[in-house]
């Protein structure tokens, strides 16, 4: 009884870190997510910019 316990007990605390590990993976996803979107948003404007700049261009 008390090996299973025991047991128990480390699967628990083998859960626990391993749910910490998901959380914490989780929210550099959510970071990285986050400053993808940011360097997205700069490519865009700046192809805007240069697209601007092309047409002013004269032929």
């Amino acid at each position: 009884m008390y090996a299973a316990r025991s047991k128990i007990t480390e699967l628990e605390g083998n859960f626990a870190e391993l749910t910490g590990k998901v959380e914490d993976m989780q929210a550099a996803k959510e970071h990285v997510e986050i400053e993808l979107a940011e360097a997205k948003a700069q490519v865009v404007s700046k192809d805007k910019d240069l697209m601007a700049r092309m047409l002013r261009l004269p032929s």
